[in-house]
């Protein structure tokens, strides 16, 4: 079940698949995706604990939903790319600074000969 959990915490609850594709969590309950019409009246009721991450997104593309972009999911990408430019640039310092301790070291056992 680490799988279906994994799928409505990532997938549905980041909105992966916009708002019509919701979850309600009921301790003890079995995992089932529930289809609703129009109307609010039960289509079907699916019993989903035993499938697999991809086979999830699988069943709910089968069943209709289609994939979304998130806004925040573009911005949080920007985020990682910023922050992987900023670990460069502490990589890039950190190496400068260790050559320079290494030249400064160097040149202490050369006026110490």
């Amino acid at each position: 079940m680490p799988e279906v959990r994994r799928f409505f915490y990532e997938s549905v609850l980041e909105g992966e698949y916009g708002d019509k594709l919701t979850v309600k969590f009921i301790p003890g309950a079995t995992p089932e995706l529930i289809m609703y019409g129009p109307d609010d009246e039960e289509l079907s009721r699916e019993v989903v604990q035993n499938m697999s991450f991809d086979e999830l997104h699988a069943f709910v593309q089968f069943k209709g939903f289609q994939k979304v972009k998130p806004l925040h999911q573009e911005e949080h990408q920007q985020e990682i790319a910023e922050g992987d430019k900023a670990a460069e640039a502490d990589d890039a310092d950190a190496a400068a600074e260790s050559e320079d301790t290494q030249q400064d070291v160097v040149e202490e056992q050369r006026q110490e000969l």
